[in-house]
Order: structure tokens, then C-alpha cells, then sequence
């Protein structure tokens, strides 16, 4: 079984899984949270860089608020389905 670590970022989790190529992270946190975020996995000893797929769950500003930043600082690919991507492309 992989690790799963969960980290608090305002009143959401988002959720890092240790794969083989990389982490998995499963939503993006509260709005105006990143720093939290960034020192949190600095605390993990977890670097940005490898976290290489993001999963969003559903479009709620509390599951993608830092989605734009955490992208632009990882690289990584997004995962979201077709019906909540429409609503994301929207920024809804």
C-alpha cells in the first residue's frame, strides 16, 4: 500500500500519493493557501517537482483554489471529469 499524506489547507485536505513516478495529489486546497501548502511539504520533505498528476475532484473553490499556482509550480497533468471541467474552464 502506498503513503497517503493528507494536508490541512483551510477548511478542505488535499492528498498526496507516493507512486512510482512521482506523487499524486488529489485536489488543490483552499484559496490563498500555497504557502501553507509549500511549507507543509517542505515539512514532508516532499519537492514540488515531483508532484507530476493532479486529480480534482469536483470544481468547489475549496477543492481548486490553489489549482492555478500549484500547476504552474509543478508541471503536473490534471485529472477532472468532463462534466466538472466545463464548469472549471468556466471558472466556476
Amino acid at each position: 500500500m502506498k503513503k497517503v499524506n493528507r494536508i490541512l489547507l483551510g477548511n478542505s485536505n488535499v492528498y498526496l500519493i507516493k507512486g512510482e513516478k512521482g506523487y499524486l495529489l488529489i485536489d488543490a486546497g483552499f484559496p490563498n493557501t500555497v504557502k501553507t501548502f509549500l511549507n507543509a511539504l517542505e515539512k514532508k520533505s516532499i519537492n514540488l517537482r515531483d508532484i507530476v498528476l493532479i486529480v480534482i475532484t469536483h470544481v468547489h473553490y475549496d477543492h481548486v483554489g490553489n489549482l492555478k499556482e500549484t500547476k504552474d509550480f509543478t508541471g503536473a497533468k490534471i485529472i477532472v471529469s468532463s462534466n466538472e471541467y466545463e464548469l472549471l474552464k468556466k471558472g466556476i
